[in-house]
């Protein structure tokens, strides 16, 4: 995905855009970001001479159109974002969230696009996935990240 198609997508729903000190890379579908002024590794990456696991952070995956973001995605983007933010009410329900419990699809998200940033507090979770068909919103972290908040 190129920084201006990434840029754009991420304006639209977030209001926000990947700042100028990072770069980009993708493989099929997921997109990792890495610190500039490291431009030898993309030269090394493209002739596949390194792994983009050991200088990136993987950023979320590339969906039509749209961006699901990964934990670190969303903590990057988050904080800055204006829209596109889910706010869960309670420690307890977020906490479901992150490990992997369907929860009742709520009001707030019934007309919102997918992939919302998920928060509580200053956490934030990744991206929400919303099954309209069943009325739930799950998470797509796989089941080694899945997770609790510690403090």
């Amino acid at each position: 995905m190129e920084r201006d198609k990434l840029n754009k997508i991420l304006k639209e729903k977030f209001e926000v855009e990947i700042p100028n000190n990072l770069n980009i890379y993708q493989t099929k579908e997921k997109i990792y970001i890495f610190e500039k002024g490291v431009e030898k590794i993309l030269n090394d990456l493209k002739n596949k001479k390194v792994n983009i696991q050991m200088y990136g952070i993987y950023f979320g995956k590339e969906k039509t159109n749209n961006i699901q973001l990964s934990v670190e995605g969303s903590q990057i983007i988050g904080k800055y974002a204006k829209k596109g933010l889910f706010e869960f009410k309670s420690r307890e329900e977020f906490e479901r969230f992150l490990k992997g419990e369907e929860l009742e699809l709520p009001k707030e998200l019934e007309n919102e696009i997918n992939y919302p940033i998920a928060k509580y507090k200053d956490y934030f979770g990744g991206s929400i996935f919303i099954d309209r068909k069943r009325k739930k919103i799950v998470t797509r972290l796989s089941k080694g990240r899945r997770a609790i908040l510690i403090s």
